[in-house]
């Protein structure tokens, strides 16, 4: 089992950090009314990557590690997601715009 769960950690990792940083990106060449999207979208891909560090750090032996990280990183998921949700530019993902006009009606 330990075998395969860095393949299956390295799969999130990919999707979530990635998926993350790509949105930034992409918002961040959007324009600078989009600033509050990029930062929500940074935070959450630091966030999400801190908690493999504190793994990392604990197959080195420093157990203690981990558990800071995964709070910090859970603070900064969850800054990340308050700062997308509280910023009011138009989404320049079509889908997510339909989302938001059927939730306020």
């Amino acid at each position: 089992m330990r075998g395969f769960s860095p393949f299956v950690n390295l799969y999130a990792v990919v999707f979530l950090v990635g998926g993350a940083a790509w949105s930034a990106w992409r918002y961040r060449n959007a324009g600078p009314e989009h600033r509050g999207r990029v930062v929500g979208n940074a935070l959450i891909a630091v966030g999400a990557i801190l908690p493999g560090i504190g793994g990392s750090f604990t197959r080195a032996g420093y157990v203690e590690v981990l558990y800071v990280t995964e709070l910090v990183g859970i603070l900064l998921i969850w800054w990340g997601y308050s700062t997308i949700a509280s910023d009011r530019s138009r989404s320049i993902h079509s889908n997510q715009e339909l989302t938001i006009e059927r939730s306020s009606d």
